[in-house]
């Protein structure tokens, strides 16, 4: 976690200063994880500016998804490529909002276990975004999940899609075997879920070495 001088963690009127100070204004990546800034600090992190930040990581913060809906609207990071909220309970109210937000340059967004559900999965398969991956990892998916993903045209772009411990079954396994939009994947993780032989076949046969069983 980053840490002030005297090794204390920023608190939420502190996390504009840490991105928004003019001596970053070079900054590509900031990890801010594991700092409890919750949704007031989300929202001073959006009201802040690093145009060239590529990376920025707020997992394990407490933000829910009023701080996430902040974040998804804000215009002060134009260039923000990678956006990593695990951990936070953002909700499937978060994801819709990250889905429809400003963030038009993201290609890389980590949700694990940030309690998104079907309905979270509902939001992604409308995305607004062109992401090439896309982490939700322990979020209880499972097989309605997995299939509205599957029948997803928005996310055709994936090259990386980390589904594991989502309560999945061989009726989403077999969706997203089939799926016509997932032909990018170079990388699906499918462990800890809900497989037998049949489904863990079905994935072996269409994604091959891809998948993670």
């Amino acid at each position: 976690p980053c840490r002030g001088r005297h090794g204390e963690a920023p608190r939420p009127e502190g996390a504009q200063g840490l991105l928004g100070s003019s001596h970053l204004g070079n900054l590509t990546v900031r990890d801010l994880g594991g700092n409890e800034i919750g949704d007031d600090g989300a929202k001073a992190v959006a009201a802040g500016q690093l145009e060239r930040l590529s990376t920025l990581n707020l997992s394990g913060n407490g933000i829910g998804a009023a701080g996430t809906a902040a974040l998804a609207k804000s215009r002060g990071y134009p260039n923000l490529g990678s956006l990593d909220l695990s951990m936070n309970p953002i909700g499937a109210g978060g994801v819709k909002s990250l889905s429809a937000g400003s963030l038009g340059k993201l290609t890389a967004l980590f949700l694990l276990g940030s309690e998104i559900g079907p309905d979270g999965a509902r939001a992604l398969a409308k995305t607004n975004l062109k992401l090439k991956v896309l982490a939700l990892s322990g979020n209880s998916l499972g097989d309605e999940g997995a299939k509205t993903l599957a029948a997803s045209a928005k996310l055709s772009s994936l090259s990386t899609l980390d589904l594991s411990a989502n309560g999945i079954g061989d009726a989403g396994a077999k969706a997203l075997a089939a799926s016509p939009h997932l032909k990018g994947l170079s990388k699906l993780e499918m462990f800890a879920n809900e497989l037998s032989a049949a489904g863990k076949s079905a994935l072996s046969k269409r994604f091959g070495d891809a998948v993670k069983l």
